[in-house]
């Protein structure tokens, strides 16, 4: 649930339980009260315990064993005919229900509006808002509230302090290697490098965990590491030798890669390598798959499949087009400067079961 419909709920509730509390008033008395008319019997019935559950009331001055109200008419000898105290409604709580009832009709109505029209909310809604939902666990949620962020910072309508707010957050989720990766998260961290609010560990911390590898096999993609191994199961299949690159970076990068290809074993025997590495210049949003050997054949049983991998990560002088090329023909542009360099050793394990009976 959105932040904005639980404001709606609370101002609704709220609003509902203060015009309740109004209506209902507060008792001044202890006085017989007509139920029907509100008609204040005192002097004419007098009041006695209702715990009993009797009408509360007895004639005064009279024979007749089945008295009225002199307003109504009413017979006051039937079930809750007389209640006990006058009730003075309260001017402030039916002012302040009616109030913050209009509020939340007049706000559920205008998102129903926004919705029908396509009308973008985030536009109008204050920094702090936009600062929780962007900060918020819903991707989704979070992306469109980026969005805005990101266009008042470019329009000088953000603080330095809150884009760094959200570049911290981009940190925090990029360490996580999160499966859906949130690009407005990446967008303000390359502002926040590009207007000089990063430091030397904030740029290494960005470009060591920008490039996420995952081992391919079988047409399933695996987030694999040597602390964290998934299982799955090949039905007389060969194994195809390739790496999923998931970049987690903005629309645009400064960051260039290039990514070298160590090894690859199965079952610790060396396997064949047709491609030794790529380059990315810069590392775009999106990202793909690359094979980086034969496929190989595999028999009935549990095999272990190993990658290894040298990373290399620079620092763009510009942002220009994205560009890719085997580390063969690896050119570094001038005046990029190398931020870091880092191994990375993926490993899987395949449950390999025969189709034969």
């Amino acid at each position: 649930m959105s932040l904005l419909w639980i404001v709606i709920i609370a101002i609704f509730v709220f609003g509902a339980v203060s015009l309740a509390l109004g209506l209902r008033g507060r008792r001044i008395n202890d006085h017989p009260i007509c139920r029907k008319c509100r008609f204040d019997l005192v002097g004419v019935y007098a009041s006695e315990d209702t715990t009993d559950g009797g009408t509360g009331v007895s004639p005064v001055n009279s024979s007749d064993n089945s008295p009225r109200c002199p307003e109504c008419g009413r017979d006051l000898n039937t079930k809750r005919a007389v209640r006990i105290g006058a009730r003075r409604k309260r001017p402030f709580a039916l002012t302040t229900g009616a109030f913050l009832l209009l509020i939340a009709i007049a706000i559920g109505g205008a998102w129903g509006w926004g919705r029908s029209s396509n009308f973008n909310w985030n536009t109008i809604k204050p920094t702090w808002w936009l600062m929780t939902e962007a900060t918020g666990p819903d991707t989704t949620t979070a992306q469109a509230a980026l969005t805005e962020l990101l266009a008042r910072a470019g329009n000088d309508e953000l603080s330095n302090e809150r884009l760094m707010t959200l570049a911290t957050t981009g940190l925090n989720s990029l360490r996580d290697k999160p499966a859906v990766w949130v690009v407005g998260y990446g967008d303000a961290l390359e502002l926040a490098w590009s207007r000089g609010l990063f430091s030397e560990e904030h740029v290494k911390s960005y470009a060591r965990h920008a490039l996420v590898l995952h081992i391919s096999a079988d047409d399933h993609m695996w987030r694999s590491t040597a602390e964290f191994a998934v299982r799955r199961v090949q039905i007389d299949g060969e194994l195809p030798l390739e790496v999923n690159l998931l970049p987690h970076v903005g629309t645009t990068s400064r960051l260039m890669g290039v990514l070298e290809v160590l090894g690859a074993s199965v079952d610790g025997d060396a396997v064949a390598i047709d491609s030794h590495g790529w380059w990315f210049a810069p590392i775009a949003f999106g990202g793909g798959s690359a094979a980086i050997g034969e496929p190989i054949p595999l028999a009935a049983g549990q095999h272990r499949v190993t990658m290894d991998f040298r990373i290399m990560m620079y620092e763009l002088p510009t942002v220009g087009t994205p560009s890719v090329g085997s580390i063969e023909s690896l050119q570094v542009p001038d005046g990029a400067q190398l931020l870091l360099s880092y191994e990375e050793h993926l490993s899987a394990h395949v449950n390999v079961q025969s189709s034969s009976p």
